[in-house]
């Protein structure tokens, strides 16, 4: 049977664990790296936002491209539910009009 100082030990030893992993919150301002790493896109994706203006970047250091987190959750969370584009792969051909009386060439 475990002592009970051996379990307020673990628990403690629990406590201080929870306390680490709560206390390594991501930062308020981001590389565009560390960006995509936060919400699981590409780099690319990241700076295509960026191009388009749903991003505002911080340039407060020069060459250093900052985003803001606030920012970027906001920015995906006004996108979810929103209606899917569809692919490349899905349009619709659009049906050719001929005349009536259209003959096509023969194969030779």
């Amino acid at each position: 049977m475990a002592k009970p100082d051996a379990i307020a030990d673990l628990m403690a030893a629990i406590r201080e664990l929870a306390a680490r992993v709560d206390g390594q919150a991501w930062p308020r301002w981001l590389s565009v790296e560390a960006a995509a790493r936060y919400c699981s896109l590409g780099q690319k994706s990241i700076r295509n936002l960026v191009a388009n203006g749903t991003l505002t970047p911080s340039r407060a250091v020069r060459g250093k491209v900052l985003i803001d987190r606030l920012q970027l959750d906001a920015a995906l969370s006004a996108e979810c539910g929103a209606r899917l584009r569809r692919g490349r792969g899905i349009r619709l051909k659009r049906q050719q009009t001929r005349p009536a009386d259209h003959q096509p060439a023969p194969c030779s």
